[in-house]
């Protein structure tokens, strides 16, 4: 909906004008209005119907979402706020600022852009640069072979599995888990690397939204790289002016919670969304109040503290995983069945079972899939060293680059996972 988007980033600018020339309580106000307005639209089309459901009213009229809202509307929430804070001035010239708004290779699934970083490379001149166009190519090759390699790969396995209707054993549950953390950071990623990528063609060039997130050592570490834009932005705008870790023990618990509460809500209007926020936010308060008996425990056990970060990383992935698993159920409930089978009902044989095994991938694509995973792994260790994979072949020879790329497309056309009943432009975290 190009109306709604024109219509809210319009009263975005108008309050930003208004920010720019009040103080005092007034200034107050007119931001307080400002974000309601703004947050009108996503709440009346997202989560009017969850809502009227909590409190037990029928509410049957479904709305279209418009795609990107969730991803806009935090984008000038955070421009109105900046300007309340004097850390930036109101753009003059609307035109520019809905370019801002509505930047199209990043307003359907992010980065969540600042506006000064952002508007810097937007509004600046820029001349034909064979490097940024060279660059850009690679990246949206990469996107695509993330993309149609790994996510929609993965999804034929992880789909078959939390879509049955028949019990599942809690071994074949937990594959499924595993593979869908890798699914869902694939598609995230590739979707990243297109819009970096379209944006580069254009010599503007968009923020990293991840940092090898499963290489972190805890939980806090995992929200420093996943999703880094939405993780700043929800620590800059909802955990610091709750007081963030400044106002006791008990405030700063509850402030961590309540930040993960509303990124849970974020992501979608239902009561797993909301577990699954939580859940996140109880892992870091444990992690930080087990952290002494931990370092205890690894002082004393000399073989394991020399492996620690390799424990520390795997422990942490499992945990990821355990929450996802609560992400990708149909609901709740659905996702409790599948932490029930796991823990009552694992039968390790069902692995070994080639016809519940390999009944939506075959051994061949299945062996595929986890090679192309332990590639992404690689990649990330690479960019984890400041080697990153993408940045070794844009030093090499033109031909040598060419050839990469004529390899690369072959690979996603031949072994790629597409084609029809498939929907190619479907990325998970567009649904959000």
């Amino acid at each position: 909906m190009l109306g709604l988007l024109i219509i809210t980033a319009l009263a975005c600018y108008i309050f930003g004008i208004l920010l720019g020339r009040k103080d005092g309580k007034g200034k107050k106000i007119i931001l307080s209005v400002s974000i309601l307005c703004i947050l009108t639209p996503l709440f009346l089309l997202k989560y009017s119907t969850f809502t009227f459901e909590l409190f037990g009213i029928t509410f049957s009229h479904s709305f279209i979402i418009p795609m990107g809202i969730s991803f806009y509307t935090l984008q000038l929430i955070g421009y109105l706020v900046d300007i309340f804070r004097k850390e930036q001035l109101p753009e003059k010239n609307f035109f520019r600022f809905f370019l801002f708004a509505s930047f199209f290779p990043q307003i359907l699934q992010g980065p969540i852009p600042r506006f000064e970083p952002l508007s810097r490379t937007l509004f600046a001149e820029h001349n034909f640069d064979e490097k940024n166009i060279i660059s850009g190519l690679q990246k949206i090759l990469w996107g695509l072979f993330f993309k149609f390699m790994i996510a929609a790969k993965a999804a034929l396995f992880v789909d078959d599995f939390f879509n049955s209707q028949e019990s599942i054993a809690g071994s074949l549950y937990l594959i499924a888990g595993i593979l869908y953390s890798f699914q869902l950071y694939a598609d995230f990623l590739s979707c990243v690397l297109l819009s970096q990528g379209v944006s580069l063609l254009f010599g503007i060039k968009l923020g990293e939204n991840f940092a090898q997130p499963y290489f972190s050592v805890s939980i806090k570490d995992f929200w420093h790289r996943w999703h880094i834009s939405l993780s700043s932005w929800l620590k800059d705008y909802i955990y610091i002016p709750l007081g963030g870790n400044r106002k006791g023990i008990f405030r700063t618990n509850a402030n961590l919670l309540f930040t993960f509460l509303i990124s849970g809500l974020w992501h979608g209007a239902g009561i797993k969304y909301i577990f699954w926020g939580l859940l996140h936010g109880i892992y870091q308060i444990t992690g930080k109040y087990t952290l002494p008996l931990r370092n205890r425990i690894y002082a004393k056990l000399t073989a394991f503290n020399k492996i620690r970060p390799i424990i520390q990383r795997i422990t942490t992935f499992f945990f990821v995983t355990l929450a996802w698993i609560i992400f990708r159920a149909d609901s709740l409930i659905a996702g409790l069945h599948v932490y029930h089978a796991i823990l009552f009902d694992f039968r390790i044989t069902d692995l070994f079972h080639k016809d519940l095994f390999f009944r939506s991938l075959n051994m061949p694509e299945f062996i595929l899939l986890l090679l192309t995973i332990i590639f992404l792994l690689y990649w990330d260790f690479l960019m984890e060293q400041e080697k990153g994979f993408i940045y070794k072949i844009l030093k090499k020879r033109t031909v040598i680059r060419l050839a990469y790329s004529i390899l690369l497309l072959l690979i996603i056309a031949v072994f790629g996972t597409y084609g029809y009943g498939y929907d190619a432009s479907t990325f998970i975290y567009g649904g959000f």
